[in-house]
Protein backbone atom coordinates (compact mmCIF):
# COMPACT_ATOMS: atom_id res chain seq x y z
CA UNK A 1 0.00 0.00 0.00
CA UNK A 2 0.73 3.51 0.13
CA UNK A 3 0.98 5.94 3.14
CA UNK A 4 -1.77 9.17 1.98
CA UNK A 5 -1.13 10.81 5.56
CA UNK A 6 -0.08 14.72 5.13
CA UNK A 7 1.55 15.93 8.28
CA UNK A 8 2.54 19.66 8.96
CA UNK A 9 4.59 21.01 11.49
CA UNK A 10 5.35 24.22 11.90
CA UNK A 11 7.41 25.65 14.97
CA UNK A 12 7.47 23.30 17.29
CA UNK A 13 3.86 23.92 18.25
CA UNK A 14 1.33 23.70 15.08
CA UNK A 15 0.10 20.94 13.56
CA UNK A 16 -2.15 19.79 10.65
CA UNK A 17 -2.57 16.46 9.76
CA UNK A 18 -5.27 14.93 7.43
CA UNK A 19 -5.70 14.33 3.32
CA UNK A 20 -5.69 18.04 1.75
CA UNK A 21 -2.67 18.21 -0.84
CA UNK A 22 -1.03 21.80 -0.34
CA UNK A 23 -2.50 22.67 -3.54
CA UNK A 24 -5.54 24.99 -4.89
CA UNK A 25 -8.29 22.30 -6.20
CA UNK A 26 -7.49 20.67 -2.83
CA UNK A 27 -7.59 23.65 -0.78
CA UNK A 28 -10.88 24.55 -2.70
CA UNK A 29 -12.72 22.41 -4.46
CA UNK A 30 -12.05 18.73 -3.28
CA UNK A 31 -13.72 17.66 -0.31
CA UNK A 32 -10.76 16.88 2.20
CA UNK A 33 -10.55 16.00 5.75
CA UNK A 34 -7.77 17.38 8.79
CA UNK A 35 -7.08 18.67 12.37
CA UNK A 36 -5.47 21.88 12.77
CA UNK A 37 -3.82 22.31 16.10
CA UNK A 38 -2.23 25.55 17.22
CA UNK A 39 0.02 26.67 19.75
CA UNK A 40 0.34 23.24 21.59
CA UNK A 41 4.23 21.92 21.75
CA UNK A 42 3.45 18.84 24.01
CA UNK A 43 0.87 17.21 20.48
CA UNK A 44 3.72 18.76 18.61
CA UNK A 45 6.74 16.70 19.85
CA UNK A 46 4.36 13.74 19.30
CA UNK A 47 3.56 14.50 16.21
CA UNK A 48 7.37 15.39 15.62
CA UNK A 49 7.92 11.47 16.14
CA UNK A 50 4.71 10.17 14.20
CA UNK A 51 6.20 12.40 11.32
CA UNK A 52 9.86 10.28 11.41
CA UNK A 53 8.59 7.20 11.26
CA UNK A 54 6.52 7.91 8.47
CA UNK A 55 10.12 9.36 6.99
CA UNK A 56 11.66 6.27 8.09
CA UNK A 57 9.14 4.09 6.13
CA UNK A 58 9.16 6.06 3.30
CA UNK A 59 13.18 5.61 2.73
CA UNK A 60 13.29 1.56 3.38
CA UNK A 61 14.47 -0.55 0.14
CA UNK A 62 11.08 -1.47 -0.84
CA UNK A 63 12.51 -4.84 -2.21
CA UNK A 64 14.13 -5.53 0.79
CA UNK A 65 11.40 -5.37 3.17
CA UNK A 66 8.35 -6.53 0.48
CA UNK A 67 7.12 -9.99 -0.19
CA UNK A 68 4.63 -11.83 -1.79
CA UNK A 69 1.66 -12.68 0.05
CA UNK A 70 -1.83 -14.51 -0.17
CA UNK A 71 -5.15 -12.57 0.66
CA UNK A 72 -7.33 -15.66 1.61
CA UNK A 73 -10.55 -12.95 1.42
CA UNK A 74 -9.75 -11.65 -1.92
CA UNK A 75 -8.01 -14.55 -3.49
CA UNK A 76 -5.15 -12.78 -4.71
CA UNK A 77 -1.71 -12.52 -4.37
CA UNK A 78 -0.66 -9.05 -2.62
CA UNK A 79 2.94 -7.37 -2.36
CA UNK A 80 2.95 -6.53 1.46
CA UNK A 81 5.63 -5.52 4.17
CA UNK A 82 7.26 -8.51 5.79
CA UNK A 83 5.80 -7.96 9.25
CA UNK A 84 2.01 -7.68 7.63
CA UNK A 85 -0.11 -9.89 8.98
CA UNK A 86 -1.24 -11.56 5.55
CA UNK A 87 2.20 -13.67 6.36
CA UNK A 88 2.07 -16.35 9.21
CA UNK A 89 3.83 -15.62 12.16
CA UNK A 90 6.47 -17.63 11.96
CA UNK A 91 7.53 -16.00 8.13
CA UNK A 92 6.57 -11.92 9.55
CA UNK A 93 10.11 -10.28 9.94
CA UNK A 94 10.33 -7.06 12.85
CA UNK A 95 9.13 -3.96 11.86
CA UNK A 96 12.02 -1.81 11.70
CA UNK A 97 9.78 0.67 13.03
CA UNK A 98 9.29 1.53 16.40
CA UNK A 99 6.68 -0.15 18.02
CA UNK A 100 5.60 3.34 19.99
CA UNK A 101 5.77 6.80 19.28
Amino acid sequence: GIIHAKVWLSDRRDIYIGSANNDWKSLTQVKEVGVYIAGCRKIAKIVKKYYNNLWTLASLNASEYTTTAWDQQWQINRTVPCWSYFIPDKGRCRSPLPHRF
